[in-house]
């Protein structure tokens, strides 16, 4: 598998809380989506692939890397109109605006369907597996997320984008309605730390639990935030889905810069870099632009005061001017020292 590029981490999107955006830079919901989208790009290598619910289009743009054909759609307008501006030159890569439900995608015309966190904001979810089983050419398969409805209630607030929650055997339940194979895995970002022997070796994990305070050690983790599915019709000769973990620790030699206040690393990578950089020059240059600003006032102050002081005193000395010309109060004296005419 070749390297993946990431997105340009800019965006001309505001963030709504419905879709996730290659610019927010909390680690968790980062890796999660990131990880998702680097595991289909393996899986549907030289494939033709249709994207559902592709928001911005980060991820079809991943996917378009090593797929034969990506198509994204998202049902809000201006979102798909950002994905065409950013990546519309991508090749193998074209985006839709489209519902779910009606996918504009011919019968048996594509061999994946991709869909990560959509069908929880879905409320025909029923509708949306029927489009994908409509659109799946013969041996196709859908690769799909879900939030499990009480663990990820436990780790987040209430979202209220999202139409209908699943517990992973509803999900899983809800999948087998419509394919005959269904296999699922499960996800959690982590603040880890990873110690391996090499390929193949047997994986222990070490989780401290909030109930007691201590350290326990078990051959899986239990009550993970997601679960991933692959479903099919047509039973797959080696197992679809891999156990893979997201090492997101250094980009553009810049490493992770740790936050004290949330124990949470921030994505780095070459967009978000170049981003970060920006921001901060035009933070410094307004600071730089404030203070030129205040210096200039304080000069204009200090100008007006010369200014009125230098009145001033052409006033006092035009006043003593006057006092000294016809009409005055000083005319010119008689020699009996009084002024004005003298008495006759």
């Amino acid at each position: 598998m070749k390297p993946i590029q990431p997105p340009d981490r800019h965006t001309e999107l505001a963030n709504t809380g419905e879709r996730f955006l290659p610019n927010i830079t909390r680690s968790s919901t980062g890796l999660e989506h990131y990880h998702r989208y680097l595991v289909a790009a393996a899986a549907t290598a030289g494939a033709r692939v249709l994207d559902v619910a592709c928001g911005e289009g980060y991820g079809s743009f991943l996917l378009a890397q090593s797929a034969a054909s990506v198509t994204g759609i998202d049902l809000d307008a201006t979102t798909i109109a950002e994905a065409r501006r950013k990546y519309g030159a991508a090749a193998r890569l074209e985006f839709a605006c489209a519902d779910c439900t009606v996918l504009p995608i011919a019968d048996a015309s594509v061999d994946w369907v991709v869909s990560f966190e959509t069908i929880e904001h879905v409320e025909d979810q029923h509708g949306f597996l029927r489009e994908v089983k409509r659109v799946l050419a013969p041996g196709g398969r859908l690769l799909v997320s879900s939030p499990d409805r009480t663990p990820y209630n436990l780790r987040h607030s209430d979202n209220h984008f999202h139409e209908k929650e699943l517990e992973e055997a509803e999900f899983r339940a809800l999948l087998a309605e419509y394919f005959a194979h269904v296999e699922i895995g499960r996800q959690q970002a982590l603040y880890a730390s990873l110690i391996s022997r090499g390929a193949g070796s047997p994986m222990t994990f070490i989780e401290r639990h909030e109930s007691d305070g201590r350290f326990h050690f078990s051959a899986d983790l239990e009550a993970l935030s997601y679960s991933i599915a692959i479903a099919s019709d047509v039973a797959a000769a080696a197992p679809g889905l891999q156990s893979s973990a997201l090492l997101d620790t250094v980009f553009d030699g810049k490493a992770h810069r740790f936050h004290e206040d949330s124990a949470v690393y921030e994505i780095r990578d070459p967009g978000m870099v170049a981003l970060l950089e920006r921001q901060r020059a035009a933070e410094a240059e307004a600071a730089a632009a404030a203070e030129r600003a205040r210096e200039a006032r304080l000069a204009a102050d200090a100008a007006a005061a010369e200014r009125d002081s230098d009145l001033a005193a052409d006033r006092d000395v035009e006043g003593e001017r006057a006092g000294d010309g016809p009409g005055g109060d000083r005319g010119v004296t008689d020699g009996s020292g009084s002024n004005g005419v003298g008495t006759t």
